[in-house]
């Protein structure tokens, strides 16, 4: 149903980022991330499953790692009223820390979400399970951000 009146507003096939706009402003929270779930999310070690009304954000989760890698991902997010910017900064550059895919899931039942521990405004977590509503498998070329890697500020991509 979101496609459809996507197309036709913009004129051209929309972005997965735009169309992740989409699931954001009709209410949804996304969650990014390179584990391919194939039932629903589960939180993670720390019993949170978090979650973003960030479409940047989704697509940084899904792509970039810092689990068992000893990376630090440090992201500057600005919003504006059309668009959103993001700068991502790696510590600590490792071999899994950046991959070629991963998936961002889109969470429709939001009413249970807490605000995030961490006092993130662009964050949610949930401490249970959550079914998605859908999956978009997302590849480097879907992120559009800069990427740099901080100890020497040389950018990555």
């Amino acid at each position: 149903m979101i496609l459809p009146i996507l197309f036709r507003k913009l004129r051209r096939i929309p972005t997965k980022e735009e169309i992740l706009r989409c699931f954001v402003d009709e209410g949804c929270l996304l969650h990014g991330s390179r584990v391919d779930f194939n039932t629903s999310i589960k939180p993670g070690k720390n019993g949170f499953l978090c979650s973003t009304n960030s479409p940047a954000v989704a697509l940084t989760k899904a792509l970039f790692s810092n689990l068992g890698s000893g990376a630090s991902l440090d992201y500057i997010l600005a919003t504006g009223r059309r668009a959103e910017s993001l700068e991502l900064k790696i510590f600590g550059l490792n071999e899994g820390t950046v991959g070629d895919s991963g998936f961002v899931y889109v969470i429709g039942d939001t009413k249970d979400a807490l605000e995030s521990p961490r006092g993130y405004n662009f964050e949610r977590v949930f401490t249970t399970s959550k079914d998605y509503i859908a999956k978009i498998r997302i590849s480097r070329s879907d992120f559009r951000y800069p990427v740099y890697y901080a100890d020497t500020g040389r950018r990555i991509f």
